[in-house]
């Protein structure tokens, strides 16, 4: 090992003090240093280019609700489809749809008690509508969820979109439990591929969409 020529009284370097050691080590041994001090280097290079290109943030400051997530750069904001507030979708270099996210505006009539009686009864309406815009839609499942403590309600399900099988679900939150009229249906879907778990209540669990549906809040 050799290093770069300095001045006498700010020697030695590092690497001529290492160099007898060095010189005296096995090949072998010489070998997995080198090779183990390449593998950190990558490893630091490769972090900070995930850190750097990981996720983009949204933030909607709209009336009545305003909210805000990050998600991956793999998706990519396009013209919302009618009345929603947002679109992100994920396409192949073909151009044909992989996933997409979508916040659509939800609004209650007046009711009284908590949002839990409310939100089925919402989902009853939304569902009739996919039926009747959805080719082969088929209902998966029902349930109460919960996104970073803010209730809600989910419904997942399958059918046909641009031609090919797709999984979709729907997430229906309100910012507060009781008198709340107003939130957001966030609705996702994808194409099932070989590395996702074929049903529809994978959707936003094991996928990209995970991170915009986990990372969701209310507010700004």
């Amino acid at each position: 090992m050799s290093g770069p020529r300095v001045k006498p009284q700010y020697g030695p370097t590092l690497p001529a003090l290492l160099a007898p050691r060095w010189r005296s080590a096995p090949v072998g041994l010489r070998g997995l240093a080198v090779a183990a001090v390449a593998a950190v280097v990558v490893a630091v290079v490769a972090a900070v280019v995930v850190v750097g290109a990981r996720t983009s943030s949204f933030v909607y400051r709209g009336s009545p609700v305003s909210f805000n997530f990050t998600y991956p750069r793999g998706l990519r904001q396009v013209k919302p489809t009618s009345g929603a507030d947002l679109r992100l979708e994920g396409r192949t270099p073909s151009g044909r749809l992989r996933e997409w996210f979508e916040v659509d505006p939800l609004a209650l009539t007046p009711y009284s008690g908590e949002i839990s009686g409310q939100l089925p009864v919402f989902a009853a309406n939304y569902i009739a509508e996919l039926v009747r815009r959805i080719p082969g839609f088929r209902l998966q499942s029902e349930t109460k969820t919960r996104i970073n403590l803010t209730a809600g309600y989910s419904v997942t399900y399958s059918g046909q979109v641009e031609g090919q099988l797709m999984y979709g679900r729907l997430v229906m939150l309100v910012p507060t439990l009781t008198g709340a009229r107003n939130g957001v249906v966030l609705n996702m879907g994808i194409v099932p591929n070989a590395t996702i778990d074929p049903s529809p209540d994978q959707v936003g669990s094991i996928d990209v969409l995970e991170k915009p549906l986990r990372s969701f809040r209310f507010g700004t």
